[in-house]
């Protein structure tokens, strides 16, 4: 019982970003951005990140695709703005190695004070791993052409 409490929860926050994304939209002033897309789900995420080489200053996305793809999206940029650049790319390959279950993290220390940890349930779903995933693969190349710039 309390695992359908919990997995109902998680479906609201995911449905509730989904229906109500934060940070949507390409904003006027941006240091880099990256695009990604899924061809089998047809999802198309950009995102865009202004830094000071050191801090995401702010950070807003672009999607077209499923519910996952841009609850993922709009919950990422939730959980990073105003982090070091270097917290966020551990936060990111820890959010991709849990969500693919390639490596072990503390899941506690990563997923804490935010919604991510709703997307941890997309890994019993092989199909939608990549659309959970999309989002955090865009931001690790922004993050770089924002290092190069």
């Amino acid at each position: 019982m309390i695992n359908t409490e919990i997995d109902n929860l998680y479906r609201e926050i995911i449905l509730d970003h989904y229906r109500n994304p934060r940070n949507s939209g390409k904003p006027e002033c941006f240091t880099a951005e990256a695009s990604g897309n899924n061809p089998s789900c047809g999802d198309d995420v950009t995102i865009y990140l202004a830094t000071n080489k050191e801090l995401i200053t702010d950070i807003h996305f672009q999607c077209s695709g499923c519910a996952i793809s841009l609850a993922s999206a709009s919950i990422m940029t939730q959980a990073i703005k105003s982090k070091r650049l270097e917290d966020v790319l551990i936060m990111s390959k820890a959010v991709q190695c849990i969500l693919t279950g390639t490596e072990n993290f503390n899941q506690n220390e990563i997923l804490k004070e935010t919604d991510i940890i709703a997307l941890t349930g997309v890994k019993h779903f092989p199909m939608r791993i990549k659309c959970a995933t999309l989002a955090w693969h865009a931001l690790d190349q922004a993050i770089f052409n924002a290092l190069q710039g």
